[in-house]
């Protein structure tokens, strides 16, 4: 319902959708910082995954302005990024191009083994999510086509 007010004024739209984008942002860094899956790369895009898709349910359910949901996007993208930076200056190893690529060569391991296709389409959509917010997608990349060549040649 006040979706609709908001939905008048493109001015008050554009500072909603900057405040909505900054509350995302800081809710979603302080989840990082205190998320415990260090070595478990399905644990750690299972909890990011999840937690962008309440925060984006919610935006398309109540508010669907494309302001809104990009907002939301960007939020998770900067927040990524800043616990990506603090980790390194914490000398402490995530780099999210190797946890996807440790994700993605679990899910194509265990897709093999697992008959249940909609499980694997939604690892797969997950993976596609968290791919969208990896900034150094050639590190993805090389580091993929290494498990990819492993795989191979262990076959």
């Amino acid at each position: 319902a006040i979706y609709k007010l908001i939905e008048q004024f493109d001015d008050l739209r554009q500072k909603t959708a900057d405040k909505i984008q900054r509350h995302v942002e800081s809710v979603s860094f302080e989840f990082l910082k205190d998320l415990k899956v260090r070595g478990s790369p399905v644990a750690f895009v299972d909890a990011i995954t999840n937690k962008h898709n309440n925060f984006y349910t919610f935006i398309k359910n109540h508010c669907p302005f494309d302001e809104f949901i990009s907002a939301v996007d960007q939020a998770f993208k900067n927040s990524l990024q800043q616990h990506e930076s603090e980790q390194i200056k914490q000398n402490k190893v995530l780099c999210m191009p190797a946890i996807l690529a440790k994700y993605c060569e679990h899910i194509l391991k265990k897709g093999k083994s697992s008959s249940d296709e909609t499980a694997n389409e939604q690892r797969q959509d997950k993976a596609a999510l968290v791919f969208k917010y990896v900034d150094d997608k050639d590190v993805f990349g090389k580091l993929y086509s290494q498990y990819l060549m492993r795989r191979l040649v262990s076959k």
